[in-house]
């Protein structure tokens, strides 16, 4: 296990890699056409800009040193020089088609996991320019203030974050929940899922719910959640890299059994 000194750098370094990088890039983003973009040919709903590599590119050349292995969206695995379990995890802009179009909010996340344990996670969120940051073992943070999961007990007056992501199979099943949905006071689909977990993190959402949503979407907002006291739940699909997430506070963590 990597010892508590070391993981308290890396957290500082990946903060400072988020933050440092998303103002480095809003500050230039006009002069880049970073919102060029295309739509990938073979998934139809997914979507790719100039903004995507730019960032992806910063991120990797300042983690590499690390020595750590990256799995990130857009480049796949990078080996790192290290035999380690230790993964980093990054989508260097969670939520690509908000930014495009301005239509919601839009994310630089990056975690820390060993194996399947989500260690910390950093999530800058590039429209009001917060930074999210925890695990399980620090604490939850928005900059340099503690967050905690709400205490909402009822679903009658709970917020759901959810969304359906561009592998998400809109069939028979898909009726089925949707009326899920039913239970809630208010659901919200804001098209990123790093966002919809900080908001689960910080108390203005109660439960988070995605099926077929890749791990490097969720890979930084599940550790967050954790840190702020949540508990979440997660299940591998046949596609890698592809899962069903729940995260809620504490007082709805029995209705996660009924999600799964």
């Amino acid at each position: 296990m990597m010892d508590t000194k070391e993981l308290n750098e890396l957290i500082e370094l990946t903060k400072m890699i988020a933050e440092k990088i998303a103002i480095e890039f809003m500050g230039h983003e006009d002069s880049l056409n970073t919102k060029k973009h295309n739509f990938d040919t073979e998934l139809k709903k997914e979507i790719k800009s100039i903004a995507d590599e730019l960032l992806e590119e910063k991120i990797i050349n300042t983690l590499k040193p690390t020595g750590y292995s990256i799995l990130s969206e857009e480049s796949g695995n990078i080996n790192g020089c290290r035999d380690s379990n230790y993964l980093f995890i990054i989508d260097p802009l969670d939520g690509t088609y908000n930014y495009i179009r301005g239509s919601g909010p839009c994310a630089i996340s990056i975690a820390l996991w060993n194996n399947n344990e989500p260690i910390f996670g950093v999530i800058f969120n590039l429209i009001n320019k917060q930074l999210f940051w925890g695990g399980k073992d620090f604490g939850s943070f928005c900059n340099q203030e503690k967050i905690t999961v709400s205490d909402t007990s009822k679903l009658s007056e709970a917020v759901l974050f959810s969304g359906f992501p561009v592998r998400f199979d809109f069939n028979e099943e898909s009726i089925d929940l949707i009326n899920y949905f039913n239970d809630f006071a208010k659901i919200r689909m804001i098209g990123s899922a790093a966002i919809s977990l900080s908001n689960i993190a910080n108390g203005s959402g109660d439960l988070y719910f995605e099926k077929n949503i890749m791990l490097w979407d969720v890979a930084a907002g599940i550790a967050i959640v954790e840190g702020a006291g949540g508990i979440v739940s997660f299940t591998q699909q046949q596609e890698e890299y592809c899962l069903d997430v729940i995260a809620s506070n504490n007082n709805l963590s029995e209705y996660i059994v009924k999600y799964e």
